[in-house]
């Protein structure tokens, strides 16, 4: 199930039985889980909803179990997935489950299956043993009930950014939305809590322009810096080293610029590797992860480099903190000599 799917359920109030949600982005998780408690009954929320910080089964099946205190609904979250027995219990109990009880795995970050072990020779195992292998998650993504709740899309965003704002009683235009959106980056949270800023500093009624978001809003030091290496990487020297100089004089770490510098690098690493394995351009894009554009670009852009040039690239960017520490150099002079050396 997508997550549009989902949100689409959840709006119109016709979810039942076990899902699990998790992924990179924790505000929209956050949202779409305030939006599952709000289906119960505030007067009666307090008798129909249970959280649990972990999955232990016992307690899970006895919420479950409970028919909804004057209401149609139940719904039961836990933070982390069962293992063990409470699996093996939970799993064989869920076809059981009542229409009325909503169950939430709410996981932090992004869950990775667990890989399966390599079979090996052991002494044969007591037959008498519990079986407690059961992997609900697998379970669960077979019944197209896993919920990845990743990096929102631009549009995405534009969109929350215009719903928002008016929610706030403010106006803003879709290409000031977009200016917002490009400016703050791809967190959500971020977004939302510059959105806040700005609705209140135009004033109930106001109109969110670029010169209330010039004023309220820092621009990203990611955005900033993925800005200026396209210039580099472009062939555009001085209006490369015309950024980076403005970047610094706003307050900017050099350090932080650096290590930007090298987190892209090693992307660009990555697509390389991808590219001279035969991957596809949008596999590829796949697994380098993040937003699809700005991965597309990190793929366009490690084509113009050999893997092992990358791999001086980023070891060298990695150095810098050695010799500001050593004293052997200033970090931004030795941050400007990588980028004539290996961008110009």
């Amino acid at each position: 199930m997508t997550q549009k799917e989902f949100q689409s359920a959840v709006n119109k109030g016709s979810v039942s039985g076990a899902y699990i949600l998790h992924g990179e982005e924790e505000f929209v998780k956050g949202r779409i889980l305030r939006q599952l408690i709000s289906l119960i009954d505030e007067d009666f929320r307090a008798m129909n909803l249970n959280d649990f910080e972990t999955a232990d089964a016992y307690s899970i099946i006895q919420s479950c179990d409970t028919m909804p205190m004057f209401g149609e609904r139940r719904l039961v979250i836990a933070r982390t997935l069962p293992e063990g027995e409470s699996a093996a219990k939970l799993a064989e109990y869920m076809d059981d489950m009542p229409e009325s009880t909503v169950l939430v795995f709410a996981l932090q970050g992004k869950y990775e299956p667990k890989k399966a072990a390599k079979k090996q020779k052991a002494p044969q195992k007591d037959k008498t043993a519990p079986k407690v292998a059961a992997d609900i998650f697998s379970l669960l993504d077979s019944r197209g009930r896993v919920i990845e709740i990743g990096v929102q899309s631009a549009q995405d965003l534009i969109k929350f950014t215009l719903v928002t704002v008016k929610n706030n009683g403010c106006a803003i235009d879709p290409a000031t939305a977009k200016y917002l959106v490009d400016r703050v980056g791809t967190d959500a949270g971020e977004l939302n809590g510059d959105i806040q800023k700005l609705t209140d500093f135009v004033g109930s009624g106001g109109c969110i322009d670029k010169k209330a978001i010039d004023t309220c809003v820092g621009r990203n030091v990611e955005y900033v810096v993925f800005d200026i290496l396209d210039y580099f990487l472009a062939g555009k020297a001085a209006d490369g080293m015309r950024a980076l100089d403005g970047i610094i004089k706003d307050g900017t770490d050099v350090m932080s610029v650096a290590t930007y510098m090298e987190g892209r690098f090693k992307l660009m690493m990555k697509a390389r590797k991808l590219m001279d394995e035969g991957v596809s351009r949008e596999r590829a894009i796949n697994l380098i992860g993040g937003h699809p554009f700005a991965a597309g670009k990190v793929y366009d852009e490690a084509k113009k480099y050999k893997f092992d040039r990358l791999c001086a690239i980023t070891r060298e960017l990695a150095s810098i903190a050695y010799y500001k520490a050593s004293g052997a150099m200033n970090e931004r002079t030795a941050l400007e000599q990588i980028i004539a050396r290996w961008m110009l």
